[in-house]
């Protein structure tokens, strides 16, 4: 008998408590046996950082039961999940959802899905360990056959600075720093907003996608937007400001976003304005708008 595995589908989901992201993943295990797939009897898959059932997520499947079953903390007792169905199983290192589980047969091979979400407290290197046992009482022992890396707790983005903080003019290029310790790739959304208030409405509001790589100026009300991609010849023009996406730009690190904006003031907008800006990440944890720096508007 041997074995194998592989990763396919990533479903994610927002988790209101904590406004967190949830994954789950669905992984595809592989056994094989000369006597054909049908004389395999069970199928052991499991995550841990050393080659243990406790407080691992190990899961057994029954094939002549056709169901999943993940082991408690303790590797003593295990809940039973139905492949295909509503059913899920927990404990404190991971979930196994029957929706997004299957399993299929071929000749000599089973192939088990199991939809599996692993809990930030589990959070590292794990090894990937699969035994199989046959209706003779056969079994291979577990096998190393594979390593995930479980991603832990989100932790917020912040946004760290505007350059320059403080000064006066009809308008140059501003440099906004936002930092997202989980990666810069966390970051979804970030937003400036250049006013007397901290108001989108009758401001220089800019919002940026970072999957997206464009910025978008927010009109007089705050309820549509222009795009604008950054280096090329785009231009979005509001009451308040212009942004030219020919001198704008982005720049990353493995943890900061760091946004160019070539924005020039219209004379209407005269006056002392605010700085603010604000992140959002992955998990929809927002900064808030916050104060990082004044304008004069001549």
């Amino acid at each position: 008998m041997e074995g194998g595995w592989s990763q396919s589908a990533v479903i994610c989901y927002i988790g209101y408590t904590g406004f967190r992201l949830w994954c789950s993943q669905t992984f595809s295990f592989i056994a094989s046996d000369p006597d054909g797939s049908a004389d395999l009897k069970w199928l052991g898959i499991i995550f841990n950082g050393v080659l243990n059932g406790v407080r691992a997520c190990y899961v057994a499947y029954n094939v002549v039961g056709n169901y999943a079953a993940l082991a408690d903390d303790s590797g003593t007792t295990s809940t039973l999940v139905r492949l295909g169905t509503a059913d899920r199983a927990r404990n404190s290192q991971c979930t196994l959802s029957g929706e997004g589980s299957s399993v299929a047969f071929s000749d000599s091979s089973l192939t088990l899905n199991l939809a599996l979400t692993f809990e930030p407290t589990f959070a590292g290197s794990k090894n990937i360990y699969m035994y199989a046992l046959d209706s003779a009482g056969s079994g291979t022992g577990f096998v190393l056959r594979g390593t995930w890396r479980v991603s832990g707790p989100n932790r917020p983005p912040t946004v760290v600075a505007a350059t320059p903080s403080a000064g006066s003019g009809t308008g140059r290029t501003f440099s906004f720093v936002f930092a997202d310790p989980d990666g810069y790739s966390d970051l979804t959304w970030v937003g400036i907003i250049v006013n007397s208030v901290l108001n989108g409405v009758r401001a220089c509001y800019v919002l940026y996608s970072v999957a997206g790589g464009y910025a978008a100026l927010v009109n007089d009300e705050g309820t549509a937007a222009t795009v604008v991609r950054p280096g090329r010849a785009d231009v979005a023009e509001n009451s308040q400001c212009r942004l030219a996406g020919v001198q704008s730009s982005a720049a990353v690190t493995d943890s900061t976003l760091t946004l160019y904006l070539a924005v020039t003031f219209q004379p209407a907008f005269a006056g002392a304005k605010n700085i603010y800006m604000y992140a959002q990440d992955r998990a929809e944890v927002i900064t808030g708008f916050l104060p990082r720096g004044t304008w004069t508007v001549p």
